[in-house]
């Protein structure tokens, strides 16, 4: 009887741990994108992902303001009550336009720069020569859902209202103001979203919010995300199905992101995230012909950027995420089709002048507390408004880029996403295109908390990926 006793605890003793095992790997183990997806639909997912139970609003001290010289005064004023913007007069595209955003991630303004690229990346050097090209944009952050939700929004960064999320670190649940998508939707306009990852779905965090469609692409088995050719072979779906009316569709190409494993494993990290964007290429030449052939191209526009850059060692980083140096929150910005001359900008512009400019392509009206302007114009040919102090940020350090190329920041307190409402920064309006500054005295466009920049010592970020 004994040794039968000690079979039976011997066997429980097994399936507990066992049990054990399990209970630790569904834990530690990342459940995938797919599964993450459906976990962060169900209230029972606690552990959906990997973070803190509850929904916490964020701590709203860590950053009073952004001290401004006074020489920028005139450039700072208050704009929450401002009227709205009024809509370009005539139109620049049909009313039945289709407008196509895509950003590609971690594709920074040096890869199309670039001349070893050329051959690599032929679609996007093509659309570049042929639309209008501003080499050196500045992203609102070197974090994706930042920059994103700035992007929706017409806002900075630490001008909205963060909480922590059960399903991300970085949450607009309760950031009131509507999203690009929401005005477009409300004023008939087909929004349609193709996600290729996780944390783009509007449910999960949203940043997204107010599409009238959310096309979630299928992740294959054993990959981390939806790549180019399934995101593409989408697009292409929902354009046979659209009609007559006017389109927004927004996607975003996660393929160049880190670990850089999608594309040619061979060689440094930097050629192989120039491969990963060369699978991206070959998309957007299938989409190139495919509006071709459908006769679309007429009435069709294409918006290409990025989120933000990638650092290969430059500032002994390897990474993005991290402090706004120019390698990581400069990107490229290319918008191309029938309605758009061929010139290269001639100077730096903010890449959120994106929110007003979507809105005004479809002709409607936009919020007057947005940062940027509108590039329809600039689209047509005019000189655009140069000179501005930009903003770029991350988790916590602030850079800001003046029209005489000096940059200051400032760093708050630890931890990630700190900042919610604080005054909102934005840039005085003008009529006139001001004078873009030499280039020898525009020296650097982007600083992170540097000597160089603040007089004193850097307090370097913790490195986070998006």
């Amino acid at each position: 009887m004994q040794w039968r006793w000690w079979l039976s605890s011997a066997a429980r003793r097994v399936a507990l741990c066992v049990a054990a095992i399990f209970a630790v790997g569904a834990v530690v183990i990342d459940p995938g994108n797919a599964v993450r997806v459906e976990l962060t639909r169900l209230d029972s997912a606690l552990l959906a992902a990997h973070v803190p139970l509850g929904r916490a609003e964020v701590d709203n001290s860590q950053y009073g303001h952004i001290p401004i010289p006074p020489e920028l005064a005139p450039w700072f004023e208050w704009s929450a009550d401002a009227p709205p913007i009024a809509a370009s007069d005539p139109p620049l595209l049909p009313p039945d336009a289709i407008v196509l955003f895509f950003t590609l991630d971690s594709m920074r303004a040096e890869v199309l720069q670039n001349p070893a690229n050329r051959a690599l990346l032929p679609t996007l050097h093509r659309w570049r020569d042929a639309g209008f090209y501003v080499p050196r944009a500045i992203s609102p952050s070197t974090v994706t859902r930042f920059t994103l939700a700035s992007l929706f929004t017409g806002l900075e960064v630490p001008q909205l209202r963060w909480a922590r999320d059960s399903a991300t670190q970085g949450s607009l649940v309760k950031e009131e103001r509507p999203r690009i998508a929401d005005l477009l939707t409300a004023r008939g306009v087909t929004t349609v979203h193709v996600i290729s990852q996780f944390e783009l779905v509007n449910h999960v965090n949203k940043i997204g919010r107010g599409f009238s469609e959310e096309i979630e692409v299928p992740i294959a088995r054993g990959d981390r995300l939806a790549y180019a050719p399934a995101v593409m072979d989408a697009i292409v779906t929902r354009l046979r199905q659209h009609g007559d009316g006017p389109l927004f569709l927004f996607s975003h190409f996660m393929d160049a992101h880190h670990p850089f494993d999608s594309g040619d494993r061979k060689g440094r990290a930097y050629a192989r995230h120039v491969s990963e964007l060369a699978n991206i290429d070959r998309e957007l030449a299938r989409l190139d012909a495919w509006l071709g052939e459908a006769g679309l191209w007429p009435r069709t526009l294409i918006v290409i950027s990025a989120d933000h850059g990638q650092a290969f060692g430059q500032h002994g980083v390897q990474h993005h995420g991290g402090p706004p140096y120019e390698e990581q929150c400069r990107v490229p910005l290319i918008v191309v089709g029938p309605a758009v001359p061929a010139r290269t900008s001639p100077c730096d512009l903010p890449l959120l002048d994106l929110s007003p400019t979507f809105l005004d392509l479809f002709g409607l009206e936009a919020p007057g507390w947005f940062v940027g302007r509108s590039l329809v114009p600039a689209l047509r040919g005019e000189p655009p408004t140069c000179g501005r102090p930009v903003l770029s940020t991350t988790w916590d350090v602030f850079a800001l880029l003046l029209p005489e190329g000096l940059a200051f920041s400032t760093t708050a307190a630890s931890g990630p996403s700190r900042s919610t409402t604080c005054t909102p920064i934005r840039a005085k309006r003008s009529t006139s295109a001001t004078p873009t500054p030499p280039a020898a005295t525009r020296a650097s466009a982007c600083c992170a908390a540097t000597s160089s920049c603040t007089g004193r010592s850097p307090r370097r970020a913790e490195p986070r990926m998006t």
